[in-house]
């Protein structure tokens, strides 16, 4: 399993330092003239210009939208009509052999081999609550106790990938707030008893009353010291100024309450642990729509999530404070240690548990995402069929990714009982015919398969374990009323 990690670090890697490094701006704005342009103006505009745009197609405005794989479909359809010769068609100014291979050659230069890593556009982070796998594991490792306090919680909701860390299922639920509330004192009392029972207790009071009142300090300014680690600590970054004198205030409230030093220390706490900056992973955000570097502690909150399913721990946070930790050479090192702590274990027992639970939730006759699943676990299986056969016959067979797009048609074809949907869905993934024949020969031997084995498809198998009749031509039969012969208890969709 540790090599499977190893490996996997590799992708983590390259996937971190995409996410951590800006990448160069592109040269190509609208503002500069294609080579392209002054041809298409000559010989194209007047039936693909503003005024006509014939089959819909405005060919003036495309070639100041750079680079012009912004619209690679329209793109390919003029090269294909460049090297078919249908373009321009009968009646119009022929296009001379030479300025067409000119055309054609510039045209597929930026297309078909055109440099993806020169793209500036990284997308969005999405803010996103904690998992309660996430929030178990943060609340560990922030207190130095495991106390899995989400046993209470509400079930996660569970998006079409079938993974509960999908961000548009994450929500904040009223009732989930309100055990977020409970949470938080319940957290606080057992992690930090007056009277500790045991080591651990001991271990945790020393990891978050960093300082005591006593030997010249002061109360507030004990109180400042622990506040202000704990809250950088949570909040996964340095706690702001205006964030630091809050929390003073909400201590000075307590103490002039009659709470004592600890106990109005503690509220604080509490209160950090409902804190939406706690609970919720948000990145800051950036004037304007060009692409910027995420900061150190950004990029150590990615790691430490994605590899941990927690907080980032001391070393990750004292490389964010110094700015070291995008450095690729730093950044490879930590990977591979991380990988290599007991914490990793989670890429296994979350990610590859959920994938199982997925698989075991289809089997049983329950609902679940079975769009996403299909197409990893095909692309898995292609994509180590292609790494076998490249072993076997190196030169003679194309890529494993060709093999890992086929398997996902394939998959999702058993699976679904759709190969036509399968086959043009993972055409218009790769648009390349050449991969036609392979896809239809594995969607139709896979569901050939499928059907021998199991002759519903994954969205109709519930009906029929529930007696309903299902005709090809007729459509769906309900299932018969219960009778006394089929008492039992209902069956909730």
């Amino acid at each position: 399993m540790r090599n499977r990690f190893r490996r996997a670090g590799v992708q983590t890697l390259l996937l971190a330092g995409a996410l951590g490094t800006a990448a160069t701006a592109s040269a190509q704005t609208a503002a500069d003239a294609h080579a392209v342009a002054p041809l298409a103006e000559q010989y194209c505009f007047r039936c693909h210009g503003p005024q006509t745009q014939t089959a819909g197609i405005d060919l003036a405005t495309l070639v100041t939208e750079r680079p012009l794989v912004r619209n690679r479909e329209t793109w390919v359809r003029v090269i294909e009509a460049l090297d078919e010769g249908e373009m321009p068609p009968a009646g119009a100014p022929p296009l001379p052999p030479e300025v067409r291979r000119r055309m054609a050659a510039m045209l597929h230069r930026d297309i078909e081999e055109f440099d993806y890593s020169t793209l500036d556009d990284p997308g969005f982070e999405l803010m996103r609550r904690l998992t309660h796998t996430e929030y178990d594991n943060t609340v560990r490792d922030l207190f130095g106790v495991a106390l899995n306090v989400t046993d209470r919680f509400p079930d996660e909701l569970t998006g079409s990938s079938g993974f509960d860390n999908s961000s548009n299922t994450l929500f904040l639920q009223p009732a989930l707030m309100e055990r977020y509330i409970a949470a938080a004192e319940r957290v606080v009392e057992l992690a930090l008893p007056a009277e500790p029972t045991d080591v651990r207790h001991l271990a945790s009071r020393e990891l978050i009353f960093v300082a005591a009142p006593g030997g010249g300090l002061g109360e507030e300014d004990a109180a400042e010291a622990v506040l202000e680690r704990f809250l950088g600590r949570a909040y996964r970054r340095p706690a702001t100024a205006g964030e630091l004198d809050r929390a003073l205030t909400q201590y000075r409230s307590g103490r002039g309450a009659g709470l004592d030093h600890e106990v109005a220390v503690k509220r604080v706490l509490q209160s950090v642990l409902i804190s939406p900056k706690f609970l919720l992973r948000v990145e800051r955000g950036r004037a304007g729509a060009d692409p910027y570097r995420v900061d150190d502690w950004e990029l150590a909150s990615r790691l430490s999530y994605f590899l941990w399913a927690s907080m980032p721990d001391q070393e990750l946070f004292d490389l964010a404070a110094r700015g070291e930790l995008r450095d690729p050479g730093t950044l490879r090192a930590q990977v591979s240690r991380m990988l290599a702590d007991r914490r990793a274990d989670t890429l296994g027992t979350v990610f590859a548990a959920q994938l199982l639970a997925n698989c075991a939730t289809l089997g049983s006759g329950g609902s679940g995402g079975v769009f996403a699943p299909c197409l990893y676990m095909g692309a898995m299986l292609g994509g180590a069929c292609g790494s076998l056969a490249n072993g076997l016959l190196p030169g003679w067979t194309a890529g494993a990714g060709a093999y890992a797009m086929v398997g996902m048609a394939a998959f999702f074809a058993a699976a679904a009982k759709a190969p036509t949907t399968s086959i043009l869905l993972l055409f218009e993934m790769t648009d390349d015919y050449r991969i036609v024949l392979p896809l239809m020969a594995a969607t139709a031997g896979s569901v050939y398969v499928s059907h021998r084995v199991l002759p519903f498809s994954v969205y109709t198998l519930k009906l029929q374990r529930r007696d309903a009749e299902l005709h090809r031509d007729e459509g769906v039969e309900p299932p018969p009323a219960p009778t006394a012969e089929r008492a039992g208890p209902p069956i909730v969709a």
